[in-house]
């Protein structure tokens, strides 16, 4: 069982490397370039036109890049209260069920976003500085969110099915 567990979490760490990446590289763009906005600006009174617009893109990558990830490791915010009461009936079966009940509910966002991003590019819409059509960025968040949800479902049937998450270090509340 330990040797199917390694190859699934190997599978899956591979799987969400890429929008790892993508959204580390999006936070480090978006912080040279208000550091660059916010120099021109001060000095020679010429602001990056198109910051606005690029720093919506990038925090959308940030944001919605690292939730497979985040999802996967299970390092969300998160309060248990109810933790040491279910704890003796099987805390890790319960957050299964809870992330396999996640899955199916993020089905909705992931339509709705689908939607808005045909209806976008059906429309013709594009950014006002950049003319990147809209409906680019829009795909992109469809694509973090289909695969955050695919790691809620594997997440939790995996949880559910073996009672173990995938082996990544959980870090625990600490006491006041």
């Amino acid at each position: 069982m330990s040797s199917i567990r390694n190859i699934v979490t190997a599978v899956l760490v591979t799987a969400v490397r890429l929008p790892k990446g993508l959204a580390m590289a999006a936070l480090m763009l978006l912080m040279a370039m208000t550091f660059l906005d916010i120099l021109l600006r001060s000095t020679v009174n010429a602001p990056i036109e198109a910051s606005t617009e690029l720093s919506r893109i990038l925090l959308m990558f940030v944001v919605f890049a690292a939730m497979p990830e985040v999802t996967l490791r299970g390092t969300h915010v998160a309060v248990d209260l109810l933790a040491p009461v279910l704890d003796r009936v099987g805390f890790a079966r319960i957050e299964g069920l809870i992330l396999i009940g996640s899955a199916m509910l993020m089905y909705w966002p992931d339509q709705k976003i689908l939607t808005l991003a045909m209806r976008s590019k059906s429309y013709g819409d594009m950014t006002e500085f950049l003319h990147i059509p809209t409906y680019l960025p829009a795909l992109c968040v469809f694509a973090f969110m289909v695969m955050t949800t695919a790691c809620f479902a594997i997440a939790g049937l995996w949880l559910l099915l073996t009672g173990y998450s995938f082996g990544f270090e959980r870090r625990e509340a600490k006491e006041w």
